[in-house]
């Protein structure tokens, strides 16, 4: 510790709270580029109008694919950021939309489980 001693420091209560220091810190900022890059080709917020989830998934896949398949030089999309990152890019606007409500949901319902009770689904 510092120069501090522990009895001076503070008090704070943050136990059960979000800990954004424990997101790693590089990849982080590779994500930010990935949005920063949707900011210049999109517009500010874009992904908080209403879109199709499966657009999102599908980006993502292709994403991975591209990434699995070495398919680029050190697995750097055109737009100059890592593939993984714009994966998750993907991953985040999709879970934003869903958490804010904008999202639409285009899933194949066939997949869709049928709640029988509190405790059991199932599928048909």
């Amino acid at each position: 510790m510092n120069t501090l001693e522990i009895s001076e420091m503070a008090t704070k209560f943050d136990k059960g709270k979000p800990s954004f220091t424990s997101i790693p810190q590089k990849a982080l900022l590779e994500v930010a580029k990935g949005f920063t890059v949707g900011l210049d080709k999109y517009g500010q917020f874009n992904y908080s109008k209403r879109m199709p989830v499966t657009r999102y998934l599908d980006a993502l896949h292709r994403h991975l694919n591209q990434y699995l398949a070495y398919a680029d030089k050190n697995d750097i999309d055109e737009s100059g950021v890592h593939h993984l990152a714009l994966a998750t890019c993907n991953a985040m606007m999709a879970l934003d939309g869903i958490l804010t409500g904008t999202i639409v949901d285009d899933r194949n319902v066939t997949y869709k489980p049928k709640v029988t009770n509190q405790t059991e689904l199932t599928f048909e």
